[in-house]
């Protein structure tokens, strides 16, 4: 049976601790201050999506009528959504 000690050693040490460049905010150890910015932006858009439904509902749709009018795989562009917006898609006739 192997020895617990050697188990848990890596093969080569690297120079650094597990964690060391952890920052611990409020007593919670955060393990890369990365993570907490995504969070925090993921949760802005939910929260902004919930705030102004029917513009988000808006905005989604017409970008869905621009690219399904697409071939292969495609992206809208602000300028895209805004011709797409102003005609009335996707509500009314594209053409």
């Amino acid at each position: 049976m192997k020895d617990e000690d050697t188990v848990n050693k890596p093969e080569s040490d690297i120079g650094h601790e597990i964690g060391e460049h952890n920052i611990e905010v409020m007593g919670l150890d955060i393990h890369n201050p990365v993570f907490i910015v995504s969070a925090v932006l993921a949760v802005s858009v939910v929260l902004g999506t919930l705030l102004f439904l029917e513009q988000a509902a808006v905005l989604s749709n017409a970008a869905a009528a621009v690219v399904v009018g697409e071939v292969g795989t495609a992206a809208v562009t602000p300028r895209e959504l805004e011709m797409a917006i102003e005609v009335g898609y996707p509500r009314g006739n594209p053409s």
